[in-house]
């Protein structure tokens, strides 16, 4: 279990990044295989906005009830109930790498 900046410079180094799912089912399966998870994604350009590994906006429609909670420099990871919330960056969460 790593931060969100420890996990994806782990992932950086092994020419990657860190996985992001594209779906709520994706993110539930995840979830059921692995608990919580670190996304790419973080608002740490713009309060809200989250971006993705190549700095461009993601919206997903997955978010859990109540998230993304409205705070600065935040960092995303899929719940162990398969929703995706955001948590402050330095706490240690499960790290999935994928190939770029």
């Amino acid at each position: 279990m790593y931060s969100w900046s420890d996990a994806n410079a782990l992932c950086v180094s092994l020419g990657g990044k860190l996985y992001t799912p594209t779906s709520g089912q994706e993110a539930m399966d995840l979830s059921v295989e692995h608990g919580s998870v670190w996304t790419e994604l973080t608002d740490f350009d713009e309060n809200g906005i989250w971006t993705d590994f190549d700095g461009q906006p993601s919206y997903p429609d997955f978010w859990c009830t109540g998230e993304p909670f409205p705070a600065t420099d935040l960092c995303a990871y899929i719940r162990s109930t398969g929703c995706l919330a955001n948590r402050p960056c330095y706490i240690s969460t499960t790290t999935l790498c994928v190939d770029l």
